[in-house]
C-alpha cells in the first residue's frame, strides 16, 4: 500500500466514521464495509471492519495484516504480524 492508497483509504474511513456517528440507527453497517472495500487497493482481502473502534483490517500481499483506525486525531494506521505457527514436538 503505497501513500496515496494509504491517505485515500484514511480519508474514506474517517468520512464513514463520521457519517456513521449520524446515521447509525438507521443505516445497515455492510453498506459502510462494501463502501470501504471500494476504497482499498484491489489486492486488499480478508477484509473485516468493526464500529468500535471504528476500523478497518485487511491483508495485502506485500505486508502482514493491516488494520486502519479512527482515532480523536485522525486515522491511525496499525501493522499486525500474525502469529508463528507452533512446531509440533516429536515423540
Amino acid at each position: 500500500m503505497n501513500e496515496r492508497q494509504f491517505k485515500k483509504a484514511a480519508r474514506h474511513l474517517h468520512t464513514l466514521a463520521e457519517r456513521w456517528k449520524d446515521e447509525s440507527e438507521y443505516e445497515d453497517f455492510d453498506d459502510y464495509k462494501k463502501s470501504m472495500i471500494r476504497a482499498l487497493p484491489k489486492e486488499a482481502t480478508n477484509v473485516e471492519m468493526k464500529q468500535r473502534p471504528f476500523e478497518v483490517s485487511f491483508d495485502l500481499p506485500d505486508r502482514n495484516r493491516t488494520t486502519l483506525r479512527v482515532v480523536r486525531e485522525g486515522v491511525q494506521e496499525l501493522m499486525i504480524v500474525p502469529a508463528k505457527k507452533k512446531k509440533k514436538r516429536e515423540k
